[in-house]
C-alpha cells in the first residue's frame, strides 16, 4: 500500500540543518539575528508558538479582588512584568498564593516546577511554516554567507564578450589614485566562562529581567551546564572560574549571585544604549 505521510509541524535544529545542508551554528546565527523565528516544542506540538507561564487567576468575588491584585504584584516583583499572551501563545497557569510574599524562593520554585514538569517547553524548534516562508524569501541566498547568488543563465550572459563598436573610442586618461590610510582601533572585550551560559539564559528568558534570567541560569546549572558545578548554595550558583577554581583563597565557593548577575545585565544594557 502506498501512502503519503502528513507534513511535520516543526523541525529540530539538526533536521533543518540536514534539509538546508548547513551547520547548526548557521541556524543559530539566523535565530540570534532575528531572521528566523523559533518556537518551543511543548507549544508547537499543540499548534502554538510559545509557552507562557502565568500565575493562576481564579474567578474571585469582589471582596477578594485585593488578593488577586496581590498575586499579580508578586509576579511582577519576582519574575518581571507579566507578559501579554497572544493568540499564538500557549498559556500555562501556575498555582500561587499571597502567602508566597514571605517566601520568594517558594514563589520561584512554583514556576520552576511548572517548567520542569513540561521539559519540552525549554526545547527550541522551528515551525514548518516559518521554514517555508524563509525558503521562499531567501531562495537566492546562500545560507552560510548570505550572499546573493546569480543564476547560471545570468552569469553566462555576463561572461559573453561584447561586440566591438564601429566608433573608435579614445581611452580615458587614468586618474592617479590617492592612497588613503585609515587607522582602526579594535578594543578587545573582556569575557569569561559565564558569558556563554548567561547569553543562553537571556535567549531562553526572552528578556533582560534579572529574576527571569537567573531562573533560567539556575535550570542550566542544575542540568550541568558548564562552567556550573551543579551545586547551589542558598540561591547562589556555584561554578568553576577562568583559573579552574571552585573555591576562593578565603575558602568560600566561587559562585554567581543574583546581585552579581544584575550588575552584569546592567553593564550590558549600558553598552547597548551607547551602541557598544
Amino acid at each position: 500500500m502506498i501512502f503519503t505521510l502528513p507534513e511535520q509541524d516543526y523541525f529540530t535544529a539538526s533536521e533543518l540543518a540536514a534539509r538546508w545542508n548547513c551547520l547548526e551554528s548557521d541556524l543559530l546565527h539566523l535565530v540570534e539575528t532575528g531572521k528566523l523565528p523559533v518556537a518551543d516544542k511543548y507549544a508547537a506540538i499543540r499548534g502554538k508558538r510559545r509557552t507562557v507561564f502565568l500565575p493562576n487567576v481564579p474567578d474571585v468575588p469582589p471582596e477578594f479582588q485585593e488578593s488577586l491584585a496581590e498575586i499579580k504584584r508578586l509576579f511582577e516583583l519576582h519574575l518581571g512584568k507579566e507578559p501579554e499572551p497572544s493568540d499564538s501563545d500557549l498559556v500555562v497557569y501556575v498555582t500561587v498564593t499571597t502567602a508566597m510574599d514571605y517566601d520568594k524562593e517558594a514563589y520561584l520554585s512554583a514556576f520552576e516546577d511548572a517548567k520542569f514538569s513540561r521539559p519540552d517547553s525549554m526545547i527550541l524548534v522551528l515551525l514548518t511554516q516559518d521554514v517555508k516562508d524563509f525558503e521562499i524569501e531567501h531562495s537566492k541566498i546562500a545560507f552560510k554567507d548570505e550572499s546573493i547568488l546569480t543564476p547560471a543563465a545570468e552569469q553566462s550572459e555576463q561572461e559573453q564578450p561584447t561586440t566591438a563598436t564601429t566608433v573608435e573610442q579614445q581611452p580615458e586618461q587614468a586618474t592617479p589614485s590617492k592612497e588613503v590610510r585609515i587607522n582602526i582601533t579594535r578594543h578587545k572585550l573582556k569575557t569569561d566562562l559565564l558569558d556563554a551560559p548567561i547569553e543562553k539564559a537571556i535567549k531562553l528568558a526572552g528578556s533582560l529581567n534579572v529574576a527571569t534570567v537567573f531562573l533560567q541560569l539556575k535550570e542550566l546549572a542544575i542540568k550541568g551546564e558548564l562552567p556550573f558545578t551543579g551545586e547551589i548554595e542558598g540561591s547562589a550558583l556555584c561554578y568553576t572560574n577562568d583559573n579552574n577554581e571552585t573555591v576562593k583563597a578565603d575558602g568560600s565557593s566561587v559562585k554567581l549571585t543574583r546581585d552579581a548577575l544584575r550588575k552584569r545585565l546592567d553593564k550590558r544594557l549600558k553598552m547597548e544604549s551607547n551602541g557598544g
